[in-house]
This record gives structure tokens, C-alpha cells and sequence, in this order.
């Protein structure tokens, strides 16, 4: 499976610790990332309803084969839940998570970007922009520092 650049620059400081410590670290990072998206989704719903909305998010299949794999997926399904939850009400961080799940996942988060054109949220289009921008940029500093070609 191939990533592109900013997914390496993004994920290479995990690389600085033991790999078993890494493994659970990205795993840590994905559960927490994902649980605050779900409970931004349940937000303003009756307690039961965003109690389901939790449980049902964390008891889906994929979820557990991503965490047990380390597979970068739970992260970028977080950040693109958490991306959506916050559309209408801080549309500059809804961009900044959406981005940053397209400059992981491009393939996946390319349609969500496409969504947000076709509604029309220009803030949230610029905001996904300029973080692709300014990771892409950065990664590609970042590997021209250390000599990757």
C-alpha cells in the first residue's frame, strides 16, 4: 500500500521511538482521535441517542481491524468524522482535520473535499487547502533535508 509524502512526514516521528511503543502510541492517538469525533457527532442529541452513536462507532468491525493493524484508516475516519461534525459550527477546523486526513488518505478524503465544493462551504474548501498546502510543502522540505529522493 502507497502513501504519498506528507503521510511519511506526518507519521515519521513515530519512528523515534521503540516500535512497540510506537504501534501503541498511533493506536492511543487513533482511539482518542476517533472517541472526540463520535462524541462531536453525538453532541446536542438525547443521552441515549449519542450513547448509541458512541457505542455503535466503536463496536464497528473496521475500527477493530485498523486499531489491531495500526492501520492509518481509524485516524483518517476520525478526522474526517470529527471534520464533519464541526462543518457548521467552526467550518476553520472542520477544514484544518479534513485536510489533514487528505494529506494521509487522499483517496478517501478527496470525495469529502469534493462535497464541501459542491455545498459551497468556501471557508472550509480554503482552510483544507492551505493545511494540504503547508503539510505538502513542509513534507517535501523535510525530505529534501534529509536527502529522500
Amino acid at each position: 500500500m502507497a502513501y504519498p509524502p506528507p503521510a511519511l512526514f506526518l507519521l515519521a516521528s513515530f519512528t523515534l521511538l521503540p516500535s512497540k511503543t510506537a504501534v501503541l502510541l498511533f493506536s492511543f492517538v487513533s482511539i482518542v482521535v476517533l472517541i472526540a469525533a463520535l462524541v462531536l457527532v453525538a453532541y446536542g442529541r438525547s443521552l441515549l441517542a449519542g450513547m448509541l452513536v458512541v457505542g455503535f462507532g466503536l463496536a464497528m468491525a473496521p475500527v477493530h481491524s485498523g486499531i489491531h493493524q495500526a492501520n492509518p484508516n481509524t485516524l483518517v475516519v476520525g478526522l474526517l468524522l470529527g471534520g464533519s461534525a464541526l462543518l457548521t459550527c467552526a467550518p476553520v477546523l472542520s477544514g484544518v482535520l479534513i485536510g489533514l486526513a487528505f494529506c494521509l488518505k487522499p483517496q478517501v478524503a478527496f470525495l469529502f473535499l469534493l462535497f464541501l465544493w459542491y455545498r459551497r462551504s468556501w471557508r472550509t474548501v480554503w482552510a483544507s487547502a492551505t493545511t494540504i498546502a503547508v503539510v505538502f510543502a513542509a513534507s517535501f522540505g523535510w525530505l529534501a533535508l534529509h536527502h529522500v529522493s
